[in-house]
Formats: C-alpha cells, structure tokens, sequence
C-alpha cells in the first residue's frame, strides 16, 4: 500500500513537471540605464530587425519549482539593442523591413552600417536545492553589419551571461531573479556585440564611412 502511495504520488510529480502551470518573464529595459559619458560616434546606424527576432520566446523548465518559464527575449533584445547603439552614436534607426542595397541618395546619408541580429541560443539553470541559489541565464546572438554597398563587415556570435540569487519567500523565486537574469545576460553579449561593432566602422577602409 504503502509502495503504491509512493508510486502515485511520482506519477502526479512527473504529470505535474510535464503539463504544470506556466509563467511568463518579461524583462524589462529603460533608455536611462544605457546612458553614457562615452563620445558619441558621429554618423547613423540601421538596427535591421526581423518579427521573429522581435516576437522570439523560449521555454525553460525548472525542475525545482515544477514550473516552465516562458522568457519574452524579443522586446528586451530589440530594445537593449537600439539603447545600447544609441548610447554610441549619434542616430539609430530601426528598420522592420530588409535593407535593399545598395543604399543611395537620402537613405545612405551620414549611414556608417546596418546591423543585424538574431538569435541563436538560450538556456538557463535554476536552484536544485535552495530557493536563495543562482538562476543564471546564457544568450547568443549572431550579429551581421553590412555598409551601405550591402558588404559584410562583421559576422559574429556573441555570448552573454547573467545571473541572479534567489530569496527565500513563499512565491517562486524566479519570478524576481529569472528577469534579472536574462536582462544581464542580454545586455553582456549586446555590449560585446556593440563594441566590435565600433571598432570595425572606425577603421579607416570602412565602406561604412564614404558618403
């Protein structure tokens, strides 16, 4: 009797980790958190992004809590992004629709490159034991820029890691820790991305740079 209770209760356990309930993370970014004493490069960048990038979300599982976490990537992505560049140079512009190069006229004025990230990896790991343990998260993007002529000047992936401790408290921890998380992680690999990103429209054979 007593081997079926426990075997009952592994059942509920495992049906629970399968289809339990489901919390969303959405971490959040304002522009003042990406203010900078850094000059700003003179000139325009393009932040080409896509609906999938903007809308992307991943689904983690946390053993510990039999929870899935649903982490809305793409609004913090695009938004670390473009403050991020903006903190950098002069004018970012966000572009919903693909570039059609080679750029002319207007539209290339003053433009130094076209960025272009997607996303290509996510994970996570949560507390095992104790609530008031690390959740960290890990991102990867992959970067393109072009110049106006539609050239290739970077083509990268760039990783980023965050992590938060949990607290203890009657709710899940995640809910306080997982957004942090993901908010450090996304900003790490973007801040790497941003400044290769620099260094590769300051070099004087640039076409970004020929108006």
């Amino acid at each position: 009797m007593k081997l079926q209770r426990i075997m009952l209760l592994s059942v509920v356990g495992v049906c629970l980790f399968l289809t339990g309930c489901t919390a969303t993370v959405r971490p959040q970014v304002s522009e003042t958190e990406f203010l900078t004493n850094e000059p700003k490069k003179p000139g325009r960048v393009d932040l080409y992004i896509t609906e999938e990038f903007r809308k992307h979300v991943e689904t983690q599982t946390d053993a510990m809590d039999l929870k899935k976490w649903e982490f809305e990537l793409g609004p913090l992505a695009v938004d670390t992004f473009k403050y991020t560049l903006a903190g950098r140079f002069e004018e970012v512009k966000v572009m919903l629709e693909p570039p059609n190069f080679p750029m002319a006229g207007d539209i290339e004025k003053n433009l130094l490159a076209v960025v272009h990230p997607e996303f290509a990896e996510f994970s996570c790991s949560f507390p095992v034991v104790f609530k008031f343990e690390t959740y960290k998260s890990t991102v990867c993007f992959k970067v393109k820029v072009f110049d106006k002529t539609g050239s290739v000047l970077l083509d990268n992936s760039y990783t980023g890691v965050g992590e938060k401790r949990g607290s203890i408290g009657f709710e899940s921890a995640g809910h306080a820790a997982n957004p942090i998380a993901a908010q450090l992680a996304v900003k790490d690999a973007v801040d790497k991305a941003v400044a290769d990103i620099i260094k590769e429209v300051s070099k004087p054979t640039s076409a970004g740079l020929t108006n």
